[in-house]
């Protein structure tokens, strides 16, 4: 296990740099001095390393503390803000096996659960929801981009004024919380 966790730091390190566009697989191995048998022995490609290092170093944490899709936005920006360069370059790609991906999954998952707490999620919700957690998602890029100027409350706020009309009364009004 310690060999991942050095790759996991590799990666973290050259993100540091750079997007995870342009981090090469064989710099990687170079840095931990390993071979490319053994980085494909445990992940599949760069893209499998970097969600398995966000699940290690963020995801596992915040999930852990997070009961609804305010209280993991919330911790994600708590927890990024603290790396807002390594996140903004390990965010930054849009292939399909991206921690951005995982990342709107994720807020996906937390808004569909918080309307099935007291509601069906209807075909149109499903939409609306996917646009959300990647309007969300965005807000966070766009908030750590910017050097964290304003509050995360304030953050918080302007995803929850985006939610789409359908949307909203499904996760507030039926839930009894207030925004």
């Amino acid at each position: 296990m310690n060999t991942k966790r050095y790759i996991e730091a590799a990666l973290l390190e050259q993100l540091r740099r750079g997007s995870i566009d342009k981090v090469k697989v064989n710099e990687i191995i170079r840095i931990v001095g390993t071979c490319k048998g053994t980085f494909y022995k445990y992940y599949r490609d760069k893209y499998e390393l970097l969600i398995s290092c966000f699940r290690n170093n963020f995801y596992d944490d915040i999930v852990a503390k997070s009961a609804n899709w305010e209280e993991f936005t919330f911790n994600c920006l708590s927890a990024f803000e603290k790396s807002p360069s390594t996140v903004l370059n390990a965010f930054d790609s849009l292939d399909v096996n991206s921690v951005r991906y995982y990342h709107e999954q994720l807020v996906f998952g937390y808004l569909t659960a918080d309307i099935r707490k007291h509601s069906d999620v209807e075909p149109q919700d499903e939409f609306a929801l996917k646009v959300c957690s990647a309007a969300y998602t965005e807000i966070m890029l766009d908030w750590l981009s910017h050097g964290t100027q304003r509050s995360k409350e304030q953050v918080m706020d302007d995803m929850r004024s985006s939610m789409p009309h359908t949307i909203y009364p499904k996760i507030y009004d039926e839930i009894g919380a207030s925004a």
